[in-house]
C-alpha cells in the first residue's frame, strides 16, 4: 500500500511516520506523568527518601557553621498536621541569636491540605539562642513574642522549643523537646542561606 507523503515544516512525511510520531510521544508523555503522580504520592510516606533528597543537596558554603536560615516542615502524625520551622541564626557578640517562626498547617501524611481562607497556617515568632558544641547544636526559645492565628480563628496552644542535634554541612538533624507535647519529636533542618 503506498501512503501520500505529507509536507509539515518544509519537509515530506508520511502519514504512517507522522501518527506513529505522536502515538509514540502520547505514550511516552502519559508514562513521565503517571511517574510524577506516583513519586508526588509516595514522597510523603517515605520520610528517609525525604531525607535523602535533603542531604544530597549542594553546600552553601556559608562562612559561620550555622549562621543563616534553617528550614525543617515535617508531619506530626499525633496531631494531623504540618508544623514547619524557620530558624534565622545570626552571630552578635560571640553569640549566637535566634529568630524563629512556627507555622502550623492542617494535612495528612500525604501533604498539607488546601484550605478555604487565608492565612491558613497559625504562626508563633519567637526568640532564642543557640550554642555549638562540636557538631552538636542547641537552639532554644527564650521568649514568644506574637502569635498570629489561622484564618477560621483556631486557636492553639505554644510550648517554646528546644532543638538538639547534630550538624552536618547545611543538615541539622535534631528532635524537639518542648516540655509539653514534642518528646524527642525528629526535625531535619536544611540551611537554605548564609547569614
Amino acid at each position: 500500500m503506498s501512503v501520500a507523503p505529507f509536507k509539515l515544516l518544509g519537509h515530506e512525511r508520511s502519514v504512517t511516520t507522522i501518527c506513529a510520531a505522536v502515538i509514540g510521544a502520547t505514550f511516552v508523555a502519559g508514562l513521565v506523568a503517571s511517574a510524577t503522580r506516583a513519586h508526588d504520592h509516595e514522597r510523603p510516606r517515605c520520610r528517609d527518601h525525604r531525607r535523602a533528597v535533603v542531604a544530597e543537596a549542594p553546600l552553601l558554603g556559608c562562612a559561620d557553621p550555622v549562621a543563616g536560615t534553617w528550614v525543617a516542615d515535617e508531619y506530626r502524625p499525633d496531631r494531623g498536621d504540618w508544623t514547619e520551622h524557620v530558624l534565622h541564626i545570626a552571630t552578635e557578640d560571640g553569640l549566637y541569636l535566634v529568630d524563629h517562626t512556627a507555622s502550623v498547617r492542617a494535612g495528612d501524611h500525604r501533604g498539607h491540605a488546601a484550605f478555604h481562607c487565608s492565612p491558613a497556617a497559625t504562626e508563633f515568632d519567637t526568640v532564642g539562642r543557640a550554642t555549638l558544641d562540636g557538631d552538636q547544636l542547641h537552639v532554644w526559645g527564650t521568649a514568644l513574642l506574637e502569635t498570629r492565628p489561622r484564618c477560621d480563628g483556631r486557636a492553639l496552644d505554644y510550648a517554646l522549643d528546644s532543638f538538639t542535634g547534630t550538624v552536618t554541612g547545611d543538615t541539622f538533624a535534631s528532635v524537639n523537646n518542648d516540655g509539653a507535647s514534642a518528646v524527642n519529636r525528629p526535625y531535619h533542618f536544611r540551611r537554605v542561606a548564609c547569614d
